[in-house]
């Protein structure tokens, strides 16, 4: 066959079909660094107040970064008293203190086992005011969730929110048998649930909102969060726990630069990462780098919940597909066979013509067994 390569678009497609394309990697500047990570508030309204301490690592490092462990944490009133937070878990660090005076000023002091201390800036015990409702309006291209809220006395001013999602969800297949004291026998009311769970995760952005601009200290349906109309969170129900706090002006400018650094850096045009300096020193070194901003404000939290019968009809999420494998097991020696099972699990029976039962067929976990990305007690809060 005779080609005649007529375009210079043409060549330079097959010029480029035929080079070879090398993997850019950028140098990533290496450095032995293990710098002390505080993340947590005081908590000032009489709730448990928790700290995680951890060690900064290097971007090619793998695994969790290192728990500051076996460390002395102690809540300081200024001039006054000291609350020591007892460890719970490795680097975790909490306690439920008493209601902070909000005419005082408190810190976080920090000892470590090596025999270094680090302290906070003393910060007032700002009070939060209440949420006076977590709204959701159903948008074109998903769910917008928005809080409101207001200061009587006009002291707030800035506010901060984290929020918790739990959400119902299925297994992409149902089981219909399962083995019960060496027997295979029909999933009955009776049996555990493995087909229906829920799944609660955390916030992982920051949320801010100031009114310093506005005649009053009023925010009204201020965006939290947004799900996509798609979502497979919105497949049956869907609640938010949305959490608030006051903070100081210094507080807010904190997590306003943590947030330009971690979150606002897509575009040519979205701000260059700074240094994140927080309010914690060294009084060891006090040239050390330290990464963390204390504050201590009290939470104020409100639920909401979405129905899927409450969300426009033309709102699907994806249909639950499972192509992982499935194999089957004959009658004798499937019982013995599934046994020490990590992967699969039982799911029905397979009969032949005139109902003979020939087998049965077991499907990976995580088609059948919904637990695998979820929790199948029902949360207290969840409504029956």
């Amino acid at each position: 066959m005779n080609i005649q390569l007529r375009t210079p678009v043409l060549w330079l497609f097959l010029l480029l079909l035929g080079s070879c394309i090398d993997p850019f990697q950028p140098e990533v500047v290496e450095r032995p660094n293990n710098y002390l990570v505080v993340d947590g508030y005081i908590n000032s309204g009489g709730e448990l107040t928790t700290f995680r301490l951890s060690r900064t690592q290097n971007l090619t490092e793998k695994g969790e970064p290192a728990a500051e462990s076996g460390a002395t944490v102690v809540v300081e009133e200024e001039g006054g008293a000291g609350y020591a937070l007892p460890e719970l878990t490795a680097g975790v660090y909490a306690a439920r203190l008493q209601s902070l005076n909000p005419e005082r000023q408190y810190r976080l002091y920090i000892k470590t086992t090596n025999g270094r201390e680090y302290a906070s800036d003393f910060v007032p015990a700002t009070p939060t005011p209440q949420i006076d409702e977590v709204a959701w309006q159903a948008e074109s291209d998903g769910l917008l969730i928005t809080v409101s809220t207001h200061d009587d006395q006009n002291n707030t001013g800035y506010y901060r929110w984290e929020y918790e999602e739990t959400w119902e969800f299925t297994a992409a297949e149902k089981a219909t048998v399962e083995i019960v004291n060496g027997q295979v026998r029909d999933i009955t009311p009776e049996s555990e649930n493995i087909y229906t769970c829920w799944r609660t995760e955390p916030s992982t952005t920051i949320r801010l909102g100031t009114t310093t601009k506005n005649a009053s200290d009023i925010l009204r349906n201020f965006p939290v969060h947004k799900i996509a109309s798609d979502s497979d969170k919105l497949r049956i129900g869907y609640s938010i726990l949305v959490r608030q706090f006051a903070q100081t002006r210094a507080a807010y400018e904190y997590w306003e630069n943590l947030k330009r650094n971690t979150e606002d850096i897509g575009s040519l045009f979205d701000p260059l990462p700074s240094q994140l300096t927080g309010n914690i020193q060294s009084l060891s070194e006090p040239d050390e780098l330290v990464i963390g901003f204390v504050s201590a404000n009290s939470a104020t939290e409100k639920r909401m919940f979405v129905s899927k019968s409450e969300l426009p009809k033309n709102w699907q999420a994806p249909r639950l597909l499972c192509v992982a494998d499935s194999t089957n097991l004959p009658v004798n020696g499937a019982v013995e066979k599934m046994k020490n099972e990590k992967y699969y699990v039982l799911k029905k029976r397979i009969l032949g013509e005139g109902n003979v039962l020939l087998g049965y067929q077991a499907k990976f976990r995580g088609c059948v067994d919904c637990r695998e990305y979820g929790t199948n007690v029902r949360p207290e809060f969840w409504p029956q």
